[in-house]
């Protein structure tokens, strides 16, 4: 394209920022796909660890030492719209679960992440966004993000209503766990960690409730699965010594069944 101002300049699709791509239409979409390709890089250079005797608890620290912090590279920016199974980062999240408990990759993935105690990455997400617009709200005034997040605050009700700006998924995030004072009052008193610890708390609550209603109101999967899940935690049968793959018992209970 032609500038007013001085000699032709290059149009291009995607650029990478700060390890971050990002595209000429705002979207972070091609930045998921990235950051997950990377990811999953990481997890098959230890993948062989999950064929010897190594315990799930241990493969499941170096996946959050090791690969998670690439999942979540830069979601304070890009975590705008939350994740749910479909998204790339929870894909790579669930593959590697599947992977620790040896079943196969069409059981489900709810009842996999509760076999080894994990949650979504969504909650996790959420933590850094609030942490990061606290850290943001006590900047100094004249500084350039809290400007931007000034203007952001201004003219949120007037932008397109399909694609969610940050402050409006901070907002969401507050509602949904019952923290809506943060929204309403002056933050930049606020201790992040004092915040994120309580919070992160009520997520886990949200969530557990949340699946455990649809864990009894699924009549058509996991019925033989429902009976036995009563703690959402690391299952006992995992710490064993010797023992790095659900029983058969188990796999079939993960393995998904066909509505009637």
């Amino acid at each position: 394209h032609k500038s007013t101002i001085g000699p032709w300049c290059a149009c291009c699709i995607s650029y990478c920022y700060l390890g971050l791509t990002i595209t000429s239409s705002g979207t972070f979409s091609l930045a998921k796909k990235q950051l997950s390709l990377k990811a999953r890089k990481a997890m098959y250079s230890f993948r062989c660890l999950s064929r010897s005797s190594v315990s799930p608890k241990c493969l499941l620290r170096i996946f959050d030492t090791c690969v998670k912090p690439i999942l979540l590279y830069g979601c304070e920016i890009w975590g705008t719209e939350p994740l749910n199974d479909s998204s790339p980062i929870e894909i790579t999240h669930n593959r590697f679960c599947k992977n620790v408990l040896g079943v196969f990759r069409n059981s489900s993935n709810v009842a996999t992440r509760s076999e080894l105690g994990r949650f979504p990455l969504d909650i996790d997400i959420s933590l850094r966004i609030v942490k990061f617009w606290l850290r943001l709200s006590q900047l100094d005034s004249v500084s350039h993000p809290l400007q931007v997040d000034a203007f952001l605050l201004q003219y949120t009700s007037l932008m397109n209503s399909r694609r969610k700006t940050l402050l409006q998924r901070i907002k969401e995030i507050c509602d949904n766990s019952g923290f809506s004072f943060l929204w309403y009052t002056d933050v930049t008193h606020y201790d992040p960690e004092s915040v994120c610890n309580p919070l992160k708390t009520r997520l886990t609550d949200v969530y557990l409730q949340t699946f455990f209603q649809n864990l009894r109101m699924d009549s058509g999967k996991l019925r033989f699965y429902r009976k036995c899940k009563t703690v959402y935690s690391l299952e006992k049968y995992l710490e064993l010594d010797g023992l790095t793959y659900a029983p058969p018992l188990v796999k079939s209970g993960l393995a998904r069944t066909p509505s009637k």
